[in-house]
């Protein structure tokens, strides 16, 4: 079996069988914004040495882009491409829920590049919320925190030392910054790469209020509609919610969920179920 899981930014592929065991990382596989050239050139490259493509007999995919049909269609499409048997493409949440929530109901939730979130009835996903992408939504991803960041350096929204702490790590004038961005083949994961500069200054006030704050937005506008009357479990996926979960996680008890699960990625966890379906 091939089992991966793809957001915006990176993809993490896993090949097993009853004695086989690899792992490893390509770029990520989004629907509409990936290179399918350049990532099936970059998938052929680093596959295992001395495994054949064509041994694999189930391929099982869970990414970004994937939970309405045209975007799981074309990268189903360009799997079969790349492999001859049987292709199953999931939602990247539908992996979120399983490696978090397994068989229990809860609330299905990605914080990294992009953000997203749906309920989880223990085996299927149902009222999800609805995603305007990083132009208008993604609140609390990592796209959304580098979006309010940059804004306000922009604008000397934030205090001059922690102003000048920025352009030191990233020597650029605001001019070039806007131009690198407007100009960027993948504008969302150059927005999210600066939500880095919260992980290396976390202990200032500024960065833990507007992480606080992009997450409140998030968790109000995508998780409490979500809420069912006595259920609170949460299980969330992605680098932004595992980086800062230090910051999400007194916003989510503030705002009434106590059962958190979070994991950076759910790949480990996305193998060992497909092994228990086959008895592995």
């Amino acid at each position: 079996m091939l089992i991966a899981d793809s957001g915006s930014s990176k993809t993490d592929w896993h090949l097993c069988g009853p004695d086989t065991d690899f792992s490893w990382q390509t770029g990520g596989m989004h629907p509409y914004f990936c290179d399918r050239q350049g990532v099936s050139r970059e998938l052929k490259e680093s596959w295992p040495e001395g495994e054949r493509m064509e041994s694999v007999a189930q391929v099982f995919f869970y990414g970004s882009g994937c939970l309405k049909p045209k975007g799981a269609d074309i990268v189903r499409r360009f799997l079969c491409e790349q492999f001859r048997n049987d292709v199953f493409v999931y939602s990247d949440l539908e992996g979120a829920a399983i490696s978090t929530l397994g068989n229990r109901p809860g609330i299905a939730a990605i914080l990294g590049t992009g953000s997203s979130a749906a309920f989880w009835d223990g085996k299927n996903l149902s009222r999800v919320s609805l995603s305007l992408g990083y132009l208008i939504g993604d609140e609390g991803s990592g796209s959304d925190i580098g979006k309010h960041l940059l804004r306000e350096i922009m604008h000397r929204e934030v205090e001059e030392e922690l102003r000048s702490r920025f352009f030191k790590r990233y020597p650029s004038s605001p001019t070039d910054i806007i131009s690198r961005l407007y100009s960027h083949p993948e504008p969302a994961s150059y927005l999210a790469s600066y939500a880095h500069f919260l992980s290396q200054n976390l202990s200032h006030p500024y960065c833990i209020q507007l992480l606080q704050n992009r997450f409140s937005a998030f968790i109000h506008r995508h998780l409490i509609p979500l809420q069912n009357e006595g259920i609170c479990a949460v299980g969330f996926n992605g680098s932004i919610a595992f980086a800062f979960q230090v910051v999400l996680k007194p916003v989510l008890n503030q705002a009434g969920f106590s059962d958190i699960t979070i994991l950076k990625s759910p790949i480990d966890a996305l193998v060992q179920h497909h092994k228990n379906e086959k008895g592995w």
